[in-house]
């Protein structure tokens, strides 16, 4: 139980400083492109996938990090398909922030296996 919530609080302060970060970025640098078609578009809207899944997995661990994995994954691959398929990404954040959901799923999990056995019998 300890570890779970260790995991838990651990993944929503990293979360926390990311959605931070990404916010101070957005006043100081301005909105990435949201709009027309582009790979910056596309990249740009996988961020914000990203990062609604990590708010998300506050309320929904399993679903929230799903969502954030699936964008940062789809980033990753969208970078590497723009370039022809011929280098993968120089980026190491995008990679590292996969710790962030990878936490919430562990928590999710951990909690699962210690209350399967503690659910209320029907009619209570």
């Amino acid at each position: 139980m300890k570890l779970e919530v260790t995991l838990r609080w651990l993944a929503r302060c990293l979360s926390i400083a990311l959605v931070a970060l990404v916010i101070i970025l957005a006043i100081g640098e301005g909105l990435p492109p949201l709009f027309g078609f582009s790979v910056e578009v596309i990249e740009s809207w996988l961020l914000v996938l990203a990062v609604v899944g990590l708010l998300a997995a506050w309320r929904c661990e399993f679903w929230g990090a799903i969502a954030s994995l699936v964008g940062l994954v789809g980033f990753y691959f969208t970078n590497f398909a723009a370039s022809g398929f011929q280098r993968l990404p120089r980026y190491w954040l995008i990679p590292t922030l996969t710790v962030i959901p990878a936490l919430f799923l562990m928590a999710w999990w951990r909690h699962r296996k210690t209350h399967q056995g503690q659910q209320a019998p029907h009619g209570a």
